[in-house]
């Protein structure tokens, strides 16, 4: 029974949900953050779990994989299609706008010398999908718009994916109101410029240029894009991304040490499927110690030996088991039940898919289960997902992406 003053103090909660007696909710006081309070000074923590799981844990690094697939497959193709009412031309210029541009695009984005590329090393649809990798694992897409006339290719336009781990406070100096996460801001909250390390922080003691820093403005004085910065906000005032799988970190890396020992269980239960036992137990051989029947003991074992060694009779190449008197065969039988832990094992992959934006089906790739109608349903209320996180994309990175390139060509009379 509730005391008078309990009563009281429940009577005058109008929102169940701030009960602070409840017997579910009394122990449970989260606390109101921003979400640069909650996020950045666990951002790094996170990070190094997820990136761990991605490694190692094939669940997670199947989820991560089918998302970036699902969203930017081998490539986004360009579909330009200026505003021509807007500038006051015609459609036939439009058209003819496009074809060109679209053709300029590809010999840009598609170099075999992958002069595009500031490292030389991926098409611009490899970028796009390294990029958005890091948006997925680490929470931001972060890129570099170099112009580099001298050192070869048809254009100057390079872009350089940057490590997210790289984007920092000068010095690692703590987070104020203007400098969050390596990102200055202005009395808007808008972005103006970014600190980034000039080497990864997790090679200090081979790269001295880790412990420096350079600051690159958001943009130049005229609007072309230096500094790519793409992120899902999840808050109003958030300065960095959030990574997807870190909603289920806990019940990955819980389903991650289940099916280990599962495993580990089905290994040792297959290896001594069966053994060996002789009368001569413990209590008997310390009796017979006790009796100074010592001598016995060894002829004992001594038999044993040379029986088994001795013992080869075969019948068509099998041999026959036959045991030394007073021994007898035993097999092993586990306790554990494995049915209960499939089922166990579905229940977390659907929690872990719900959190993550895709369909259980597409995690697990179980489709045992599944009929058309609930398959195309599922697919279908994943698409939007996909489709609104590749439009976000398309338009916040490729985006700027595409119109310095474009500035480039205006430049070239082109």
């Amino acid at each position: 029974m509730l005391s008078g003053h309990q009563t009281k103090i429940k009577t005058a909660v109008a929102i169940n949900a701030a009960d602070p007696v409840s017997r579910g909710l009394a122990d449970w006081n989260p606390r109101i953050e921003s979400p640069d309070s909650a996020w950045l000074p666990n951002k790094d923590k996170a990070t190094a779990r997820i990136r761990n799981l991605v490694q190692n844990d094939g669940w997670a690094a199947g989820a991560i994989t089918r998302y970036l697939d699902s969203v930017i497959g081998a490539g986004l193709r360009l579909s330009a299609k200026p505003d021509y009412r807007a500038l006051g031309l015609s459609h036939e210029w439009a058209a003819d706008f496009a074809k060109y541009v679209e053709s300029q695009w590809r010999s840009f984005a598609d170099d075999v010398e992958r002069y595009s590329d500031a490292s030389r090393h991926n098409t611009m649809g490899g970028l796009f999908g390294l990029a958005f990798r890091h948006k997925l694992v680490d929470g931001d897409a972060l890129a570099i718009a170099h112009h580099l006339p001298n050192r070869g290719g048809k254009f100057a336009t390079a872009i350089q994916v940057i490590n997210p781990d790289r984007l920092s406070n000068e010095n690692n100096m703590p987070d104020t109101k203007t400098l969050r996460g390596g990102v200055e801001k202005d009395k808007h909250e808008a972005a103006t410029a970014y600190w980034f390390r000039n080497g990864h922080p997790a090679e200090n003691g081979t790269d001295a240029m880790s412990f420096t820093w350079t600051r690159l403005p958001r943009q130049t004085r005229k609007g072309r894009p230096i500094v790519i910065h793409d992120f899902t906000k999840q808050g109003a005032g958030q300065t960095r991304g959030i990574g997807k799988l870190t909603p289920v970190v806990e019940r990955l890396k819980m389903l991650t040490n289940m099916d280990k020992v599962e495993l580990q269980t089905a290994v040792i239960n297959a290896t001594l499927a069966t053994y060996i036992t002789s009368p001569m137990d413990h209590s008997l051989m310390q009796q017979a110690l006790e009796d100074g029947n010592s001598q016995e003991i060894s002829s004992y074992q001594e038999g044993r030996a040379d029986f088994h060694n001795d013992s080869n009779l075969r019948l068509n190449d099998a041999r026959i088991p036959i045991l030394y008197p007073g021994e007898e065969i035993k097999g092993i039988n586990s306790s554990r039940s494995g049915s209960s832990y499939a089922a166990f094992e579905e229940q977390a992959l659907r929690n872990i898919a719900a959190g993550i934006g895709i369909s259980y089906e597409q995690l697990s790739t179980d489709w045992s289960k599944t009929n058309y109608s609930s398959a195309r349903a599922a697919l279908l209320e994943t698409w939007r997902t996909f489709y609104k996180d590749r439009e976000e994309f398309a338009q916040s990175f490729c985006g700027k992406i595409y119109s310095v390139f474009l500035e480039e060509l205006f430049d070239r009379g082109d």
